[in-house]
């Protein structure tokens, strides 16, 4: 696993059950939300994540 991965991963089994949004995410981490979703959809095609879209929001769930 890739580190920015790994960085997902790690803050989102913290917030376990809860999910975090793209903009949340960007923040935290400092990395672009362009780059974020390309990861993300990347983890999601591995399972690893749940991905949850509410109108113009992206919500990011770790998926045990």
């Amino acid at each position: 696993m890739r580190s920015i991965e790994k960085l997902i991963i790690d803050l989102l089994e913290d917030i376990y059950p809860e999910q975090i949004s793209m903009e949340e995410l960007a923040s935290i981490t400092g990395y672009s939300k362009t780059y974020l979703s390309k990861k993300i959809l990347e983890m999601k095609d591995k399972r690893w994540v749940e991905i949850a879209k509410t109108g113009e929001e992206i919500y990011i769930k770790f998926s045990p």
